[in-house]
């Protein structure tokens, strides 16, 4: 039980998605939103928070981190990788 009182009363679920332009594009915005339903339909929907950040650099993501403080994080990045 004392593992319980430790739990924050509200949890802020943070979604940080980076899809550059020249990449094949993800469907991010049907994830968030696939997310965001799941939450709804959840008995704790009201203990819940779900933020969303799109197109995030890295200091976006520091001052995103900064300002909610957020207790989980979801961080879909795409990133070119070039074969030699």
């Amino acid at each position: 039980m004392a593992e319980l009182k430790n739990i924050p009363e509200k949890i802020t679920v943070l979604f940080i998605a980076s899809n550059p332009l020249d990449q094949h594009q993800l469907r991010l915005d049907e994830e968030a939103r696939e997310i965001e339903q799941m939450i709804r339909k959840s008995d704790y929907r009201d203990s819940i928070i779900f933020t969303t950040k799109w197109a995030a650099r890295p200091l976006d993501i520091l001052q995103t981190f900064n300002e909610l403080k957020p207790t989980i994080v979801i961080l879909v990045d795409m990133v070119r990788i070039k074969m030699n």
